[in-house]
């Protein structure tokens, strides 16, 4: 009976050992997967916005320029009816 009373038992210190490095590789791979997430997503994000940011001015400038179109074709009509009624002198009833 003797054999049977010599039980092999782990002091505390070693077996908190054993779970912190047992735990330590699946908590650097979490970091890491953790930490690509977050760069991935800042670069999806600040991509995203200088492609919105530049469809913007696009799109700001296209219409800036039809506005101006539009006006420069108001002023020549306006042009044209001043130049009309100027140079007859008698209004519109004489052009019809």
């Amino acid at each position: 009976m003797a054999e049977a009373e010599h039980n092999v038992t782990l002091p505390n210190a070693h077996a908190s050992g054993l779970a912190s490095k047992s735990l330590l590789a699946p908590l650097v791979v979490l970091v890491a997967c953790l930490a690509i997430s977050v760069a991935g997503w800042r670069y999806a994000d600040s991509l995203t916005t200088k492609l919105a940011s530049e469809r913007f001015e696009s799109r700001a400038s296209e219409i800036t320029m039809a506005i101006v179109d539009r006006i420069e074709a108001y002023e020549l009509a306006l042009r044209g009816g001043l130049a009309l009624f100027g140079s007859r002198g008698e209004g519109w009833p004489a052009v019809l």
